[in-house]
């Protein structure tokens, strides 16, 4: 009989639970829960540089209130429907290209760094033709920018604290780093941070992970921040949250009447011709 599925992250017997071919109780008694999720997802196991780097990235996303989509989403859910699951996969659907993920980032600075490679120019000639291409193309450059953070976004001076330490700060991420400072004196925009989507981005490549192990990773750090703000508003009793009236703005057209000539839906019979009403 032909097998539906094949895989390579696990198998499981009535005796045993053999994750990428390690048995999981030695999983359970002798790896931190970082050096689990790293061994799951990238099939290999890491050494103590990489379980130092990405707990501390793990850690950096645990929350960031009301800052972040995804903490929003969840507790209007939860108010809606007081289902954790509910709420906690309404948070997580947030994820993508403007928070959570370090992957766009992440594909913005290989690009970059494909181009060093090919012209054999230093980080700083790269940086300045990626800048003045996205200048002109008006484009947002990922991975720069908060809405909270100015100058310096603290996690992503820790996480680049931690990468000189592990040796996790690399071409990737002294490239970013120029196009970071080549945009604000182009611009003038000094105050505009590297954010930690960014750093995570810029880490994580000089760790060797792909844009999706990049998510997943991501995912997994921001959950414990829905989760708790998840049961906190099911906990709240706070029944179907709505915005007051003075957080938004109508822009549609102004009050107006239906024409005379409108036929009323109760006139409609089903295949759509007019009929007497009965």
């Amino acid at each position: 009989m032909t097998k539906l599925w094949s895989t390579a992250v696990s198998s499981v017997g009535p005796d045993s639970v053999i994750l990428r071919g390690y048995p999981l109780e030695d999983v359970m008694q002798r790896l931190s829960f970082a050096g689990g999720a790293y061994l799951t997802i990238v099939g290999e196991l890491p050494g103590a540089a990489q379980t130092k780097m990405l707990d501390a990235m793990l850690c950096s996303l645990l929350d960031h209130g009301f800052v972040a989509s995804s903490i929003t989403a969840a507790r209007f859910i939860a108010s809606g429907n007081p289902a954790l699951s509910a709420a906690v996969a309404g948070g997580v659907l947030t994820a993508g290209a403007n928070t959570i993920s370090p992957a766009h980032s992440a594909q913005f600075i290989s690009a970059a760094r494909r181009r060093q490679l090919q012209l054999g120019v230093s980080a700083r000639e790269v940086a300045v033709q990626v800048v003045a291409e996205e200048l002109e193309a008006k484009r947002r450059i990922p991975g720069l920018g908060h809405p909270t953070y100015r100058g310096e976004d603290p996690r992503a001076v820790v996480l680049k604290q931690i990468a000189e330490e592990t040796g996790y700060y690399g071409a990737h991420g002294e490239l970013f780093e120029a196009i970071w400072a080549e945009f604000g004196e182009v611009t003038g925009k000094t105050s505009l941070c590297l954010n930690v989507d960014g750093r995570m981005a810029s880490i994580m490549l000089d760790m060797g992970l792909d844009a999706d192990e990049m998510l997943g990773f991501a995912l997994i750090s921001v959950l414990p921040g829905i989760v708790a703000h998840s049961i906190e508003e099911i906990r709240s009793g706070s029944p179907l949250r709505v915005l007051p009236e003075d957080q938004y703005t109508y822009t549609g057209p102004p009050l107006r009447q239906l024409p005379d000539d409108v036929v009323s839906t109760s006139t409609q019979g089903r295949n759509g011709a007019a009929t007497n009403g009965r």
